[in-house]
């Protein structure tokens, strides 16, 4: 009988590895070097472990520089970096090899198409387990790894109780997998993760940070949630700035309740990400921003947001040795934009776009050059209509896709300008909530004044 999980890594790759890499470590993830850590799964001393490390698409002691390759051939920097999948068998009921080949096994039936995969095999607990750390990019096509909160249910799991039953073992009867709700499925398909999404992952993700059931609330409220009670503190809730109602967690699914959260952060209180705290992102960017030219304000806000997402213009990844805050659930939900983000980068900066003027003005201007451009190919047309001789005809068949690849370019440079508009109205909304979250967590380094806190009417949250 195999248990299985699944969960996004936003912070490093490096510190995953390390862990999946190293069962026995005992030292702070972010100390350690993954090429040590290679070094010593190769180490013929220690030959007993070496054949628990394993990769799929890559190879075991390059695994992290294969990955970082791959994001750096896309631009694939920002987002979720990993993801940490996990595979349990019952206590006795396999050898630490038959646990390897199948975690292997796995991971290329799910993944091995597309994406490098690391796989580990652990022993050091009466269950013997694997880990997988996934590239969220694709070596293949730079696609980066869908993974609803459904996917571990409808996917990942009865992929690994097919797995089992192929080799004789026991699998959960009857287990309760829901499918996908219609709701959430049509917003992830639109690529608009609603808030019950949203905050599945962020609950997934806080458990990581849990030695106990008691620190949830800490670790949702460093994601900017407010933790609220229902009727005799039976169903907890919780609402994030922005949104207009609360989301009862046990109404998320059976994994939420608070009987199956103080499962799963007890269960995997061995391999938690610890937590080490920082002064706010937000501050720290504002600070070195301040004195920039106030009058670029698309650019301004552009260059902001990029660095909350901790990439620069270029679309390189910040090189930051401390562990910032986690940004706020509304600013989280505009990471999925982060590509279209990059390319409006991009645009106002070969244009010089940095006022909402200069966008007005540009656009006019493309908009113009668009109008003489289709002139001119319907004369083409009208030409290659009356067109006596073959080659009269290429010619014009050839001069007609030159304009209308060049037409192309300009259109998509003008709807991309066009949504500059509400990009910059929708992004300051959201830096906005961003600040005051902040402001709330760290009120002496960004000079807040405490606010009052307010009561709320239990009837109204249910």
């Amino acid at each position: 009988m195999a248990v299985t999980s699944i969960w996004a890594v936003h912070r490093s790759i490096k510190d995953a590895l390390d862990y999946a890499a190293n069962p026995d470590k005992t030292s702070n993830p972010n100390e350690e070097d993954l090429r040590r850590l290679m070094d010593y799964a190769e180490n013929p001393d220690k030959t007993e472990q070496r054949y628990l490390i394993s990769g799929v698409n890559c190879l075991p002691e390059l695994a992290y520089e294969r990955m970082m390759e791959t994001k750096r051939r896309y631009g694939k920097y920002g987002g979720i970096v990993a993801y940490h999948g996990y595979q349990s068998f019952k206590p006795g009921e396999v050898t630490p090899e038959q646990c390897h080949a199948l975690g292997v096994e796995l991971a290329k039936r799910l993944w091995g198409d597309k994406y490098e995969v690391l796989v580990a095999s652990h022993r050091d607990h009466e269950h013997l387990h694997n880990h997988f750390i996934l590239n969220s990019v694709s070596f293949k096509d730079g696609e980066k790894f869908h993974c609803p909160p459904y996917y571990h249910d409808t996917v990942m799991a009865p992929e690994s109780d097919k797995l089992c039953r192929e080799h004789g073992l026991s699998v959960i009867q009857n287990p309760q997998r829901k499918r996908a709700p219609y709701v959430a499925y049509m917003a992830e398909k639109k690529g608009k993760p609603s808030h019950r999404t949203l905050l599945k992952m962020d609950i997934d993700d806080a458990i990581a940070d849990c030695l106990l059931p008691t620190h949830l609330q800490f670790a949702l409220t460093r994601r900017g949630y407010t933790l609220l009670r229902g009727k005799e503190y039976k169903h907890p809730c919780v609402i994030a700035k922005g949104w207009k109602r609360p989301i009862r967690i046990d109404s998320l699914g059976e994994r939420y309740t608070p009987e199956a959260i103080e499962k799963r952060i007890l269960s995997r209180r061995e391999y938690r990400t610890p937590y080490y705290p920082s002064r706010p992102p937000l501050f720290e960017i504002w600070q070195r921003r301040k004195s920039y030219d106030q009058h670029n304000t698309v650019e301004l806000i552009f260059m902001i947001v990029l660095e909350l997402f901790g990439i620069d213009t270029s679309g390189k990844v910040i090189q930051n040795d401390n562990y910032q805050e986690p940004l706020s659930p509304a600013m989280r939900q505009e990471q999925i934009y982060l590509e279209r983000y990059m390319e409006t980068v991009n645009l106002i900066n070969r244009n010089d776009l940095g006022t909402t003027d200069r966008v007005q003005e540009f656009i006019d201007d493309k908009e113009a050059e668009m109008a003489m451009l289709l002139s001119a190919r319907n004369k083409i047309d009208n030409r290659r209509r009356r067109a006596t001789t073959d080659a009269e005809k290429e010619e014009c068949s050839r001069k007609r896709k030159a304009i209308s690849k060049e037409l192309k370019a300009i259109r998509h440079d003008v709807n991309l300008a066009k949504e500059i508009f509400p990009m910059i109205e929708n992004l300051k909304e959201k830096l906005r909530i961003e600040m005051e979250q902040e402001q709330e967590m760290f009120p002496r380094e960004t000079g807040a004044k405490p606010q009052p806190k307010i009561k709320r009417n239990e009837d109204k949250e249910r």
